[in-house]
């Protein structure tokens, strides 16, 4: 069989970014089955393929669209689909939510998250008039849907009328190089002096990170600790910013932004405690980044991330910054609880296997093309 797989998101636009995380640990997964079918990725002409795809997928290049919606819209729900057709394809696998609006084959769709229905007000109204659009609208007729996480699945059943016949749950697996590693020379090149707690995040308004300092300035009398952020800074980059100037402990806050991911691994395998008190997450990798690098963890007890925790971190209630000042209180000041939690992490984390989210994708996929021969519903696949 032919299978085709959107990857745009593999380009440099996206570094830093869960949903190319997914991707490229999803493919990596996928090559290293070597499955016997014809594997192509979609990309623009300029994307250089990572190279340990090269051997097992080839590029189908796609000429990207001028700036602008009209363009985009084109791209992702005409073109795409005209591209499969000239393949001919037998299945394609969209990696974060858009099934095209034209469709010439089955289609696999994952949903990483449902947070445009979860949070609307954080959102243009054309964003989310798009998002609604293509989540309810064309996600829902996809052949398949992968679902991040069991709560994925149910705001998708709940939310946007998904068929529940049609929507399977695929954890993701730990991303390459997330392991316990020597964090001196990473941690000298960026700066950073022990001890630290470390909060991994987007500015996203879901992400906290107000509620993320604001209890940080509650313990931090009582320890040495800085806080160090670390992620892309692309929606609320200034209230960060001001939010931090204001502190009474700025000094002790640091901000670095997207990093390498040789020097993130150093950055987990170096804090004392880790952080991620989001308000909902589909997923939420960076507890299982930072669990597989033996990193005690704080979470949310809200949507996927006690799926993802387990018994290994200690949860939160969301948006609750008087218990997360607790629980980094808790948990800076007792080493044993630390060491145990660091070691819970490591055995949580091996529970997650791209082998696994490769080998149910592929199911998914040879599922959908074998469907191809029954009568088409409402007119498309």
């Amino acid at each position: 069989m032919r299978f085709a797989f959107l990857a745009r998101l593999l380009g440099p636009a996206y570094e830093g970014y869960g949903v190319q995380t997914l991707l490229l640990g999803l493919l990596r997964g996928i090559a290293e089955l070597e499955p016997g079918h014809e594997l192509v990725l979609i990309v623009d002409p300029a994307q250089a393929l990572p190279p340990e795809l090269r051997g097992a997928f080839r590029a189908a290049p796609l000429a990207p669209p001028p700036s602008g919606a009209a363009a985009r819209l084109w791209w992702d729900h005409l073109a795409v689909g005209m591209l499969c057709r000239q393949l001919g394809a037998d299945a394609l696998y969209c990696p974060a939510h858009v099934r095209p609006l034209y469709a010439p084959c089955p289609t696999v769709v994952s949903v990483p998250d449902m947070m445009y229905h979860r949070f609307p007000e954080q959102w243009a109204w054309s964003d989310q008039a798009y998002f609604r659009l293509a989540v309810s609208g064309l996600t829902r007729r996809a052949t398949a849907i992968a679902a991040l996480s069991e709560a994925t699945r149910r705001d998708l059943l709940a939310m946007v009328g998904a068929p529940a016949e049609r929507v399977a749950v695929v954890y993701p697996g730990v991303p390459a190089g997330f392991r316990p590693v020597d964090p001196a020379a990473a941690l000298a090149r960026l700066g950073v002096e022990r001890p630290y707690v470390l909060c991994v995040s987007s500015d996203h308004p879901r992400k906290n990170l107000g509620g993320m300092i604001a209890a940080f300035e509650q313990v931090a009398a009582e320890v040495p600790h800085e806080l160090v952020l670390a992620g892309p800074a692309v929606w609320a980059s200034e209230q960060v910013r001001a939010r931090v100037e204001s502190s009474p402990f700025a000094g002790r806050i640091r901000r670095l932004g997207v990093v390498p991911e040789a020097d993130l691994v150093a950055l987990y395998s170096g804090a004392d405690l880790f952080a991620l008190p989001s308000l909902y997450e589909g997923f939420g990798f960076p507890v299982l980044e930072a669990m597989a690098c033996g990193c005690p963890t704080i979470t949310s007890a809200v949507s996927s991330l006690p799926e993802v925790a387990g018994a290994a971190a200690i949860l939160t209630p969301p948006g609750d910054t008087d218990a997360l000042a607790d629980a980094l209180r808790r948990a800076l000041g007792d080493a044993a609880l630390r060491a145990d939690m660091g070691r819970r992490g490591l055995a949580q984390a091996r529970r997650f296997s791209w082998r696994a989210a490769a080998e149910q994708t592929l199911a998914l996929l040879e599922r959908a093309a074998r469907e191809r021969a029954a009568p088409p519903r409402g007119g498309d696949q």
